[in-house]
Formats: structure tokens, C-alpha cells, sequence
């Protein structure tokens, strides 16, 4: 009798960034031009992702001068939208239509403390209780939010994610939104794979 082993790959993470982050969000309309801002995922080129149902992100989020803005800010926030696609019956045009898969606040932890991964103190985590708040009137997902549970350093929190259903997106964008009284320029992004 042959043994069958079904196995799930778990791809590194990958990471996006979005500079210059404003204080409110772009409202997603149906469209003719393909989203080029905050992709996340593409499910219509080769990323090793084709077939996934859900997506894993890791939001963060620092100011230009390398600090994180206050840790009371409920203006803090991010969505992801998944895009699918409809090619008229003409030929002519394709039409990307939006869905919103999930919106959430976002918190720092009481401690959080700046992760030098890819330049100088360029990747502040959120975490703690209440760190992600679903949005009213939108997708709930599953949220991943340690309550301080700290790094072997002893200052750095153990960061939130976010497991979202893809609902079938063949694109999937992030934006986010930073407080309006920041007075640096604000970078915020987030770590993600597909599953």
C-alpha cells in the first residue's frame, strides 16, 4: 500500500513598501487601468503563488527620521484590496474590479523598539492588545496580536499578523494611512506570503 504525504510550502516572507503615506485612503472604483500602487501579490505572473486561497501580512510602518509615531494614534491604518479582472466582449479592454478584503487600525505596543532589517531603524512592529481593530462593515479575519510577549532582546514586541481570504483576487494592493500630524515623512509596508 503506497503512503501519500500532502505538504504545504512556507515561502519566506517578502516585503512591500508604500513612501509617503497620506491621511486618507484612495477609494478603489472599477477601472480599465491595471493597479501598478502598494501591490502585495500577483497572482498573474509566476510568483509561486498562483493557486493561493489566503495571505499572511505583517504590517510596519516608520517615519523618515527613523521614529515611530505615538503609540495613541487611532488615525494608524491599513486595508488590503484584491482585484479581479474581466476582459470585454469585445476584446478591447480589461476591467479590474475591486473588493475590499479587510481594513484595520493600527497600534505600537507600549515598547515598541525600531528593527534595523533593511537600513537604519526602518521597520517599526505593532503589537499588544488591540494592536489590529477590524473596521465596522468589513471582513473579519483571523488576527494574530501577542499581548506582551517580548523578543529574546527584551524590548522589541512580538508583532501582530493577519491571516485574509483572498476571495479569488488575482491582484492584491495594500494602503495605508498615517496620522495627519506626523512631521516627518511617513514609510509603511508590509512582510507577506501566500498560502
Amino acid at each position: 500500500m503506497a503512503q501519500v504525504f500532502i505538504s504545504t510550502g512556507q515561502p519566506n516572507l517578502r516585503r512591500m513598501t508604500v513612501t509617503g503615506v497620506g491621511a486618507s485612503y484612495t477609494n478603489p472604483v472599477p477601472t480599465t487601468t491595471r493597479p501598478t500602487t502598494g501591490i502585495v501579490l500577483d497572482a498573474t505572473v509566476a510568483q509561486g503563488c498562483d493557486d493561493s486561497s489566503l495571505i499572511k501580512v505583517i504590517p510596519w510602518g516608520v517615519k523618515s527620521d527613523g521614529t515611530s509615531w505615538t503609540t495613541t494614534s487611532t488615525t494608524t491604518s491599513f486595508r488590503l484590496i484584491g482585484w479581479q479582472s474581466y476582459r470585454n466582449a469585445a476584446g478591447s479592454a480589461t476591467w479590474w474590479f475591486p473588493t475590499i478584503l479587510t481594513q484595520h487600525t493600527l497600534l505600537f505596543g507600549t515598547a515598541a523598539t525600531a528593527l534595523s532589517i533593511d537600513g537604519t531603524n526602518d521597520a517599526f512592529m505593532f503589537s499588544g492588545s488591540g494592536a489590529a481593530i477590524s473596521t465596522p462593515g468589513f471582513p473579519t479575519p483571523n488576527i494574530y496580536s501577542p499581548n506582551g510577549v517580548t523578543a529574546t532582546s527584551g524590548s522589541i514586541l512580538s508583532p501582530l499578523s493577519v491571516l485574509v481570504d483572498l476571495t479569488g483576487a488575482q491582484l492584491v494592493t495594500a494602503d495605508f494611512i498615517a496620522p495627519s500630524a506626523s512631521p516627518a515623512t511617513v514609510n509603511m509596508g508590509l512582510f507577506w506570503y501566500a498560502i
